[in-house]
């Protein structure tokens, strides 16, 4: 009777083994292949940015088709840095940096319709979030029993402005 119910366990874990394995599989490369695709476009838009030293709709809405091409939701943030020296005296300054976020950038962009200009040595970052899980970590807690964290994957990147307009 033990070799039976033995048997027959070892049967059920070998079908559902030899089932979800391969989702798993597929589901994690299909993952992979979107990982890759995200920060690809988010390097490209950066590198785009940094060197026009603006931000214009066309750029960003190009940016936005890219990440759709997934077809998973995503939150992006914009962060341009700028530094400003104010003299306090003789021989001496202060540094103030500041940052300039999303509404801004958008302001100008979407009801101005305009550029939203930087200057040259100010920062540049975009980080993508993920906004769902990716399939391969949802059934890995499914196998693993994992509460209810959810992993979400964030993709930052950015650098120096290296050109500017007038």
């Amino acid at each position: 009777m033990e070799d039976f119910f033995a048997g027959l366990f070892a049967v059920i874990l070998f079908f559902y083994l030899f089932i979800t394995g391969p989702i798993y599989n597929n589901f994690a490369i299909a993952d992979n292949y979107i990982d890759n695709h995200i920060r690809t476009a988010s390097t490209q838009f950066q590198k785009q940015v940094r060197n026009n030293g603006y931000i214009d709709l066309e750029t960003y809405n190009k940016f936005l088709q890219e990440l759709s091409r997934t077809r998973k939701p995503y939150k992006v943030e914009i962060v341009h840095g700028s530094k400003l020296i104010y003299p306090k005296g003789i021989n001496d300054y202060q540094t103030v940096f500041i940052d300039h976020g999303n509404q801004e950038i958008f302001d100008e962009i979407y009801k101005k319709k305009s550029k939203y200009l930087m200057k040259y040595g100010d920062s540049f970052k975009v980080t993508v979030t993920e906004t769902q899980e990716a399939n391969s970590r949802v059934l890995l807690k499914s196998f693993k029993n994992i509460g209810a964290n959810r992993t979400l994957l964030s993709f930052s990147t950015g650098g120096m402005i290296e050109n500017e307009i007038n």
